[in-house]
């Protein structure tokens, strides 16, 4: 989804407390040095397959513009709003002899202030295939920032946050609910892989002590399923 969709999402919603205006449409494209570009902290994404999206764009060159800040600071002289696969892709290529690489053509944005900035970066990823528990970021920090950056009901939320994720608004109330009740026991394992989402859900609906005797239940379990769920008594 690009910038001026979260515009057009948000401006419908009919946002009394925001400043959304016409920032995602203010960009120029540049040629920059990747040396002088750095990360952004508030990136959660997993970095992943580096080496193997490397030899994609080596092999078909760069499908997609980064987008970046003008922020000068000691780590650099621009901030990446998203791509940093990409941007991380192409400085192993130049560390790697791959001398034509070393600029990169990038949309350099600007935001009125860092709410604005990080939900581009999560709608920015929006697409990617995710893990529940960077799902779980996502939609914990993307409620954070229109609860505190914009006066909108939670009903509103919900559905814009349906449409700005791809996710429907049934899905987001399930990772709520496992954000806000699932105890650090099995948020664990959720985090890890080894717990599923819909069974992580389930288990969120009992109260946290019953949450804790069904993890000493679950103990000799190889893997916690609905029926496990099912047949503990609660």
């Amino acid at each position: 989804m690009t910038g001026s969709s979260i515009l057009d999402t948000l401006n419908s919603k009919s946002l009394s407390g925001g400043n959304m205006n016409t920032t995602y449409a203010r960009f120029r494209l540049q040629d920059i040095p990747i040396d002088k570009i750095y990360s952004n902290d508030k990136n959660f994404y997993p970095l992943t397959d580096i080496e193997q999206l490397a030899n994609e764009i080596k092999l078909c060159g760069l499908m997609e513009n980064l987008t970046v800040v003008k922020e000068p600071c000691e780590r650099g002289e621009y901030r990446l709003v998203s791509s940093e696969r990409r941007w991380r892709a192409l400085t192993y290529l130049v560390e790697n002899g791959e001398d034509k690489f070393k600029n990169v053509s990038a949309k350099v944005t600007r935001f009125d202030n860092q709410n604005e900035e990080e939900l581009y970066l999560i709608v920015a990823n929006s697409y990617r295939t995710k893990d529940s528990a960077t799902k779980m970021n996502e939609v914990k920090r993307m409620q954070e920032l229109l609860q505190n950056g914009y006066d909108m009901q939670q009903e509103s939320i919900r559905s814009v946050m349906s449409k700005l994720l791809g996710m429907s608004e049934t899905k987001i109330a399930e990772l709520t609910v496992v954000i806000n009740h699932l105890i650090d026991e099995f948020m664990t394992m959720l985090n890890d892989g080894t717990l599923g989402i819909s069974v992580a859900y389930k288990i969120a609906g009992m109260s946290p002590n019953m949450q804790l005797e069904f993890f000493d239940y679950c103990e000799n379990e190889p893997k916690i399923t609905l029926n496990v769920v099912k047949d503990f008594k609660w």
